[in-house]
């Protein structure tokens, strides 16, 4: 029996026994590869478990960035970088424990269903978590590459995303496909990452970094990468919004800063259609008109400019400049308690605070949900209905929400595009928010 099905029929009361008889390792999701950051030799866990979830909450940037500052220090296994061939595809395992993939002791049989975790659906994020995966509720991941050659060096204006999968998480052997455009790191490697939002159960947000480098790159092909933008919430079938063109960030998403404006339940920010990647596979919308080295224009979001300068490399260089950009200043770290300095912060790591006008609205104390299917802010005693959390261990999440009074959850969630679809999500907790804005 799987530990899912033995938790829906068991009951509420079932769920929160299983916390004391399965690990919290089967929860959530990580990639596997040796050039992955933040894993000992033969991927011990020296960082912390690859799988958990990066908050949701986490205040200080340093904290979450690339999984933070213990991940960050943990380079890749010997050295290890993964290669990304120009105009072909990378194949990526991605399960919800190390023993599944090929580099464990009971790799899954890709053919299963169930082969990112063949102990239950409930780390997929997309249904009930006895089953079955709902297809339009499954999440999307996407690869991102910052043109830097050290982790602690990449910026918040350095990643662009490059690759999206629009069946992921699904299975443990995800496929990826590179544009056929991309240009030569600029020195012998990248920082990648791999990016995925949970789409039902609690707020879950994965960066996991990774060297990379780019491989069969054509000269006469290869082009610049635009400075990116930040990715634009536009539902299919809205004529009055634009959904976000050309070279995008990541969604950073219910930690601070986040570039994502919360938009609801139903909506949450995702690597699909509605959040500006709808094209499945390589985003071939990233590219400057410029070979790798020459000079670039400005490329605007919305009405803030994004100004682009020429790279120290030659056009002609054997590893090319990868974006038109120059790498961004560093600025005043976002937990900082002083607003009012703007000298400059030595840390890589360190932004500005994003206004509220980026910050997702708060749930008040009167959230707009059936009382009968509201989990009290209140009580300790949280009935739970049979099958509707992702996961045995999002009760613990659940329980602390309503104990710091950080928000409600609810019986609802939506699938890629925006629509109502089942399973378990709730409000944002208040730590993703600027008390300024509630």
């Amino acid at each position: 029996m799987r530990i899912t099905d033995w938790m829906h029929t068991t009951g509420s009361s079932g769920v929160l026994v299983a916390l004391a008889f399965f690990p919290a390792v089967y929860a959530h999701m990580s990639i596997w590869h040796p050039s992955m950051y933040g894993v000992g030799p033969g991927f011990s866990y020296d960082g912390g478990n690859p799988v958990d979830p990066i908050g949701p909450g986490v205040a200080k940037q340093s904290d979450w960035w690339f999984r933070g500052p213990s991940y960050r220090a943990l380079k890749p296994q010997n050295g290890s970088v993964m290669d990304l061939p120009a105009g072909g595809s990378v194949t990526i395992e991605i399960t919800c424990h190390l023993v599944h993939s090929s580099y464990g002791t009971q790799t899954s049989d890709p053919n299963d269903p169930l082969s990112a975790c063949p102990n239950g659906y409930g780390p997929h994020h997309a249904g009930d978590p006895a089953g079955p995966i709902v297809e339009n509720l499954v999440s999307r991941c996407a690869l991102g590459v910052a043109d830097k050659d050290d982790d602690e060096k990449v910026g918040w204006d350095d990643i662009v995303i490059f690759s999206v999968t629009h069946r992921c998480v699904r299975q443990r052997l995800t496929t990826f496909k590179i544009p056929d455009r991309m240009p030569a790191c600029s020195g012998s490697k990248c920082i990648c990452g791999w990016f995925w939002l949970a789409n039902n159960g609690t707020a879950n947000f994965y960066m996991t970094a990774f060297d990379c480098r780019f491989t069969d790159v054509k000269s006469s092909k290869a082009r610049a990468l635009l400075p990116p933008v930040d990715p634009a919430f536009c539902p299919t079938g809205n004529t009055t919004c634009q959904p976000a063109k050309g070279a995008k960030r990541p969604l950073y998403a219910y930690n601070t800063p986040t570039n994502v404006v919360w938009q609801g339940n139903d909506a949450r920010p995702g690597y699909h259609q509605s959040w500006s990647f709808g094209e499945d596979g390589a985003q071939e919308d990233i590219f400057s008109d410029k070979a790798p080295g020459q000079s670039g224009g400005a490329v605007a979001s919305g009405d803030r400019p994004v100004a682009a300068s020429s790279p120290s490399i030659s056009p002609s260089s054997a590893a090319s400049a990868m974006a038109v950009s120059s790498s961004p200043s560093p600025s005043p770290d976002p937990s900082s308690s002083s607003s009012a300095s703007t000298a400059p912060s030595t840390s890589i790591l360190g932004l500005p605070r994003p206004s509220s006008t980026f910050l997702p609205r708060p749930c008040r104390r009167n959230c707009p949900h059936p009382p009968s299917r509201r989990l009290s802010r209140l009580s300790p005693k949280v009935n739970i209905p049979t099958g509707s959390y992702g996961f045995a261990s999002e009760v613990v999440d659940a329980l602390a929400w309503t104990k710091q009074q950080h928000g409600e959850r609810d019986e609802r969630s939506r699938d890629g595009d925006g629509r109502r679809g089942k399973g378990l999500v709730g409000c944002v907790p208040r730590p993703f928010y600027d008390s300024a804005s509630a």
